[in-house]
């Protein structure tokens, strides 16, 4: 026969086995609850940081790009912003290299190659323009900016390229008045210069024409006091 009390300490210990396996079950429980509730924030602020991310994308005027090249391949691109099509010959996420690259002209096309050549080697940031032709047949004008990254065995490009048509039109302009100035200067006789003193005391010539050299022998380049 089973001795009572001992049979009494066996259901008090199972009891108590019980309440723990319980209770464990029970913190494992809220344990999860807990870490679904933090995932579902978490999510919910990357989510509201990718839309704010791509919205403030969107308003700029510019296009923005990954070029991701694996070892032996050409390329593909990814893009955001919305001017994909203006900038980038109506290509779409994804795109590869070559068929993105295939409006530019061919010379701007090889140097651009060349560039990614070079400064993928020295792990270095890329600049360079080129000029874009429109399906209309005029050219816009693009700056582009890209630093490189490696992931793995590829080589990440991450840019931005913008429109600086209107400031190649201004710099044309001012080529041109400036050109113009040139040839009146080299008409009058004698020198015509401009002397300038700035506030902190700096001063010399902004501008001097050619003529100056029959009277000092030296070119403006040469003049010492030109700014």
């Amino acid at each position: 026969p089973i001795d009572s009390g001992v049979a009494r300490n066996t259901v008090r210990l199972w009891t108590v086995l019980g309440t723990a396996g319980l209770l464990v079950l029970a913190a494992w429980v809220a344990l999860l609850v807990f870490q679904r509730q933090r995932h579902s924030q978490l999510l919910a602020r990357t989510e509201r940081a990718e839309l704010q991310f791509r919205a403030m994308i969107e308003a700029m005027p510019a296009l923005f790009w990954i070029l991701q090249i694996e070892p032996g391949q050409p390329g593909n691109f990814t893009f955001f912003g919305r001017e994909v099509g203006r900038f980038s010959g109506n290509a779409v996420a994804g795109t590869a290299f070559d068929e993105v690259t295939r409006p530019m002209l061919p010379e701007d096309r090889q140097r651009f190659q060349a560039l990614l050549d070079e400064h993928g080697r020295q792990m270095t940031a890329l600049h360079f323009e080129h000029a874009l032709p429109q399906p209309g047949g005029q050219l816009i004008w693009i700056y582009v900016q890209a630093v490189p990254r490696r992931q793995g065995s590829a080589l990440v490009w991450y840019g931005c390229s913008v429109d600086i048509s209107e400031r190649k039109v201004l710099e044309a302009a001012l080529e041109r008045s400036r050109n113009q100035l040139q040839e009146l200067a080299a008409g009058v006789p004698g020198a015509l210069w401009q002397f300038r003193r700035d506030a902190d005391g700096h001063q010399g010539y902004s501008y001097l024409s050619g003529g100056i050299v029959n009277i000092t022998g030296r070119t403006p380049e040469e003049t010492d006091l030109l700014m």
